[in-house]
């Protein structure tokens, strides 16, 4: 099944030039919610093929359900994460969290962290 993706709110891109390998948020199916993905392929008639981050995939989607990644408040976010992760990290892993202890400046115990689940683009919050 698809994890939850954010509501579409936001019209399609018309300034977005699509083309194999572009990451991209697609309304699964025609759904309400973008999820992210990939596109690897371009039909006939317009219409693309998209790999999707949680290992879905769909065939024919119409480009006035795809919008650039980056285009919404999840899309900023993970660009952000991205460009700044590790400044990100370490506020969220010692922001309530206490400091290390002085001989363990790494992983310990009740570290908060944010780990990326099965290798994937999205990183989520959690504690060791």
């Amino acid at each position: 099944g698809k994890w939850r993706g954010e509501e579409a709110a936001a019209s399609p891109d018309d300034d977005l030039t699509l083309r194999v390998g572009l990451k991209v948020e697609a309304r699964y199916k025609g759904g309400r919610r973008y999820y992210p993905g990939v596109l690897v392929r371009e039909r006939n008639g317009g219409t693309w093929d998209i790999d999707y981050d949680d290992g879905d995939r769909e065939s024919g989607v119409t480009p006035d359900l795809i919008r650039g990644i980056g285009r919404s408040p999840v899309g900023r976010l993970n660009e952000a994460l991205q460009k700044h992760g590790a400044l990100v990290r370490a506020a969220w892993a010692t922001h309530g969290a206490g400091e290390a202890p002085a001989e363990d400046q790494g992983l310990y115990k009740g570290k908060r962290v944010m780990c990326r689940y099965k290798g994937r683009s999205r990183a989520y919050p959690g504690k060791i």
